[in-house]
C-alpha cells in the first residue's frame, strides 16, 4: 500500500534559523508577519530523505568525502523517467548551487564588459551574477499576452550585437511559472545559436511541472542547443533540501564542460557537504510517489488560491502558473507604486510576500505569493489580505515611508549601486513611454542615471561614496528638482532656493502638468541625456539656462 504523506501538518519553523521565518525583521522590519515569499516550501522534507541522512550520520566520522556511483546514478535514473533519455555520467558536474553554478559560467565564458541576456521578469540573483562580475546587462523583456508570459524574438534580435555573449534561461520561468513549450524553446535556441550564444539555463523547477504540460530540458531542444549550453538543476525546490548543496550542471560539450569544471576547482567549491549528496540520491531514488503527491496538493492549492481572490480581492489578476509552487499576482489595478504595495502588504495585511519589481522589468505592481505551504497557512494569509484590500483600501502615505523601511528599496536604485547603469537607463525609457513612472521615481532615478553617467565618463570606479551622495541627492529631488551645469555636476540646491526658484520659471510662464528640469545647453553634456530619456526643451531661464519638461 501506498504511504499517504499529510501536507496539512504545520511544522512550527520558528528559531530554526531559516530565512523565511527567522530572517523577517531584518528583510520586512518586523517579525510577526504570516511569511509567504522566499521560495522553500512549509512541508517537512520528505521521510525518506530524513532517514538517509540520519542513518549516514550514525557514522561518527565526518571527514572529507567524495561523489561515488550512487550520487551520479540516481540522477541519471532521474532524467531518464522525467524525460525518456539516457544520460551519460560524463555531463553531470556537481556545483553548490544554481545561481553560483549560473555565476560560474558568466566568469568562465564571458570576459568583463561583455554582454550577458537576462529575459525579465526573472529570478533576481542572476542580475547581480552579471553585474557583481563587471559584465554588462542586456534585457530582452518577456512579452505578456494571453494571460502568460512569451519571448520577445524580434525584440532579442534587435538586442544582440557583437559583444554579446551569453543568454540566462529561466527554464520554468521563475516567477511567472511558464513551463516554455518545445517550438518555444525551438525559436529562441535558433537566434542564439546563429549568433554563437551560450545559453545557460536554470532548470530547478523542472520537476514541478503541472499535469497538462511537458518540461523539455534545453540539451534535448537541438543538437546546437546542446554544443552551447550549460543547464542547471538540483533536487532542493522539490523536495526542500534547499539549506543543502544538491545542485548539479548538465554539459553536453566536453571542452565548454572542461573550462567550467576547471573554475569550479580552481575556487573549490567541488566537494559540497555529506547530507547534501545523501539527500539527493535518496530523493531521485525514492521521490517519485512523494513528488506526485505534492504537486497534486499544490495544484489544489492554487485552485484555492485563484477562487479565494476571484470571490474576495477582484482587483488582483492572478498568472496561472504551469509549474511550480509560486504564484505571480498582479495588484496594478490599485494604481499604487512598489513600495506603497509592499509597505500595505506588510503594515496592514502582515503578509510578507516578494516585491515584483525585484524581478526586473515588467514585476513593477506585481507580488510573488509561495503557496508551498498548508492550505490553512494559505487560508490565513489570503484573509488577512482581503481584510486589508477591504472597502476603500487606501495606500500608506507617503510621508510615512521612511529610507529603508522594512528593508525595501527602490528598484531603480539598486540597478544603479550594483553598477548597472545600462539596465536602468533602458527599464526607465520604457517606463517613460509607457506612462508608468510615477513622478517621485522619475526624479528620483533621473539624478541618479546623470550622476552615473557623470561618474562614468570620469572613469571613476568607485561604486561607494559618490553614488551614495549621489542617491541622497536624488532622494530631495521628489520635492525639489534638479539642477545639472556644464561640468556634468548634479546639485541639490536646498529647499527653499529651488522651491523659490521653481515658482519664479511657473510665474514667468512656464505652466504644465509635466516634472521640469534646468540644465545648461551644450552637446555631450546634460542636453543630450535629457533628450534621450524623454524630456523637451520648454523655455530657458533669466541666465541663459535650458528649462526641459517631461509630461508626466
Amino acid at each position: 500500500m501506498k504511504k499517504r504523506y499529510d501536507f496539512d501538518l504545520i511544522t512550527d519553523r520558528r528559531g530554526s534559523d531559516c530565512i523565511k521565518y527567522d530572517a523577517l525583521k531584518n528583510i520586512f522590519g518586523c517579525d510577526d508577519l504570516l511569511p509567504l515569499w522566499v521560495a522553500d516550501t512549509d512541508f517537512p522534507t520528505p521521510d525518506f530523505i530524513m532517514e538517509a541522512i540520519r542513518k549516514r550520520l550514525e557514522h561518527e566520522v565526518l571527514g572529507y568525502t567524495f561523489r561515488g556511483e550512487g550520487f551520479y546514478r540516481s540522477i541519471i535514473h532521474w532524467v531518464e523517467k522525467s524525460y525518456g533519455t539516457t544520460l551519460p555520467e560524463g555531463w553531470i558536474s556537481f556545483t553548490p548551487g544554481v545561481v553560483s553554478a549560473v555565476t560560474v559560467a558568466v566568469m568562465a565564458f564571458t570576459q568583463p564588459g561583455e554582454k550577458v541576456i537576462l529575459q525579465p521578469p526573472v529570478y533576481f540573483p542572476f542580475f547581480e551574477s552579471i553585474s557583481g562580475t563587471g559584465r554588462v546587462i542586456t534585457e530582452n523583456p518577456l512579452k505578456l499576452e494571453g494571460g502568460r508570459y512569451h519571448f520577445d524574438l524580434e525584440n532579442l534580435e534587435a538586442v544582440i550585437d557583437g559583444n554579446t555573449r551569453m543568454l540566462i534561461l529561466c527554464s520554468p520561468n521563475n516567477p511567472g511559472g511558464m513551463v516554455w513549450r518545445r517550438e518555444e524553446l525551438e525559436a529562441l535556441g535558433e537566434i542564439c545559436a546563429r549568433h554563437n550564444i551560450m545559453v545557460v539555463s536554470d532548470e530547478i523547477h523542472s520537476d514541478l511541472v503541472f499535469e497538462g504540460h511537458t518540461h523539455t530540458p534545453w540539451w534535448m531542444v537541438s543538437e546546437s542547443a546542446a554544443r552551447n549550453s550549460i543547464v542547471c538543476m538540483a533536487p532542493s525546490k522539490t523536495f526542500n533540501i534547499a539549506g543543502l548543496s544538491t545542485s548539479y550542471t548538465i554539459i553536453p560539450n566536453q571542452e565548454i564542460r572542461k573550462k567550467f569544471d576547471a573554475l569550479l576547482q580552481t575556487l573549490h567549491i567541488t566537494l559540497g557537504n555529506i547530507p547534501g549528496m545523501v539527500a539527493l540520491e535518496a530523493a531521485y531514488t525514492h521521490g517519485r510517489e512523494w513528488l506526485q503527491q505534492f504537486m497534486a496538493y499544490v495544484e489544489e492549492n492554487y485552485l484555492f488560491t485563484e477562487q479565494f481572490i476571484a470571490d474576495h480581492l477582484p482587483r488582483i489578476r492572478v498568472m496561472k502558473p504551469e509549474a511550480t509552487f509560486l504564484v505571480w499576482l498582479d495588484f496594478r489595478d490599485y494604481g499604487w507604486n512598489d513600495r506603497q504595495l509592499s509597505e500595505f502588504l506588510v503594515r496592514k495585511a502582515g503578509v510578507a510576500l516578494n516585491n515584483g519589481a525585484r524581478f526586473g522589468f515588467g514585476g513593477e505592481g506585481w507580488q510573488r505569493l509561495n503557496i508551498g505551504c498548508p492550505r490553512s497557512l494559505l487560508k490565513d494569509g489570503l484573509e488577512r489580505m482581503a481584510l486589508a484590500f477591504g472597502h476603500g483600501a487606501e495606500p500608506v502615505p507617503a510621508s510615512d515611508l521612511e529610507p529603508g523601511q522594512s528593508g525595501m528599496v527602490l528598484r531603480d536604485a539598486s540597478l544603479l549601486r550594483r553598477g548597472r547603469l545600462d539596465a536602468a537607463l533602458q527599464r526607465q525609457q520604457r517606463l517613460l513611454v509607457d506612462g508608468r513612472l510615477p513622478a517621485g521615481r522619475k526624479h528620483r532615478l533621473l539624478g541618479l542615471l546623470f550622476g552615473s553617467l557623470q561618474r562614468r565618463d570620469l572613469g571613476e570606479r568607485r561604486r561607494d561614496g559618490g553614488l551614495s551622495r549621489l542617491q541622497g541627492s536624488g532622494e530631495g529631488l521628489q520635492r525639489r528638482g534638479l539642477l545639472f551645469d556644464r561640468r556634468r555636476q548634479c546639485s541639490d540646491l536646498g529647499r527653499n532656493r529651488l522651491r523659490l526658484r521653481r515658482q519664479h520659471l511657473r510665474g514667468a510662464g512656464h505652466v504644465g502638468s509635466g516634472e521640469d528640469v534646468i540644465y545648461e545647453e551644450g552637446e555631450g553634456g546634460p542636453e543630450a541625456f535629457f533628450q534621450r530619456v524623454g524630456f523637451t526643451p520648454v523655455g530657458e531661464t533669466e541666465y541663459g539656462e535650458v528649462i526641459a519638461e517631461i509630461r508626466l
